[in-house]
């Protein structure tokens, strides 16, 4: 009788916990580490999270992109993807490079704006952290100092960190491949749908509600294979979508009868709502 090789203990290498088991790993990436940007945040959270992508920037800069755009060689055959853009290259500059623009730049002019509008005790629970200053440091000490200063805040100030913390959100994303949660619409009028209870999308256009993926990834998952016309047509996406996704190796087939190619309809929800599905 063999007994089983026990598993090596793991950690995330972006903030190090420690994990359980593949489930947990799987649980904790989506939690902490999504793919997809949430659907609405705070300045709070989102100062929370340009903390973690920054981490995550700074890892993986440099590295192939697990799921971006291929290149071809000559001959079409797959080459390596692209490494990481010119995002990613601005975040890791040096850290006494203060143009303005930086994303570095930014986040230390927003907590300027904080400290200089708070009083003596504020500043005294607070104390600013030690350097070197990195946009992590940065993020996770405004972060914490956020509640206290919001308050003191005028409108033009509070409005000028929420556009920067979202600009600065956005070129982390673009540097760690977060991407945007996609928008779904109506396929009855075509207008943007929204959020409901139950993993249902609502159109305030036409009233109309549909499934959202979450209940569509459990109404498909036993669904048999199907023809590519007619997946697109029940997803309400282009046919030539599926292609190219396997054209770049990130879907196959289930197989091909009479010339017509058949899939799973779980394989392609999974790309369409990477978010909503564990990894099968």
């Amino acid at each position: 009788m063999t007994t089983p090789r026990p598993q090596a203990p793991w950690s995330c290498p972006i903030c190090g916990r420690p994990t359980e088991g593949p489930a947990d790993a799987l649980a904790h990436g989506r939690e902490k580490h999504p793919a997809v940007l949430p659907a609405a945040l705070t300045i709070a959270q989102r100062l929370d999270l340009i903390a973690t992508l920054a981490d995550e920037a700074q890892l993986t800069v440099g590295h192939p992109n697990p799921d971006g755009p291929q290149q071809t060689r000559r001959g079409h055959a797959p080459a390596g993807r692209a490494p990481a853009d010119l995002a990613a290259i601005d975040l890791a500059a040096p850290a006494d490079d203060d143009h303005p623009d930086r994303p570095l730049s930014l986040l230390v002019e927003c907590s300027r704006l904080c400290w200089d509008a708070t009083p003596l005790d504020v500043h005294q629970a607070h104390p600013q952290p030690d350097p070197p200053c990195t946009l992590a440091t940065e993020a996770r000490w405004l972060a914490g100092f956020w509640p206290a200063a919001q308050p003191w805040l005028d409108l033009v100030d509070y409005d000028w960190i929420e556009d920067n913390t979202r600009a600065i959100l956005a070129r982390l994303a673009a540097a760690t491949r977060t991407r945007p949660r996609p928008v779904h619409h109506c396929p009855a009028c075509g207008e943007p749908l929204a959020d409901a209870a139950g993993g249902w999308l609502w159109c305030r256009a036409c009233g109309a509600e549909h499934p959202g993926p979450e209940r569509l990834a459990e109404q498909w998952r036993r669904k048999p294979p199907m023809a590519t016309a007619d997946l697109a047509a029940a997803l309400h996406i282009n046919p030539n979508r599926i292609h190219t996704w396997r054209w770049r190796g990130l879907i196959e087939p289930d197989h091909t009868e009479a010339g017509v190619t058949y899939w799973r309809p779980l394989d392609v929800i999974a790309l369409l709502w990477p978010e909503t599905l564990e990894a099968a």
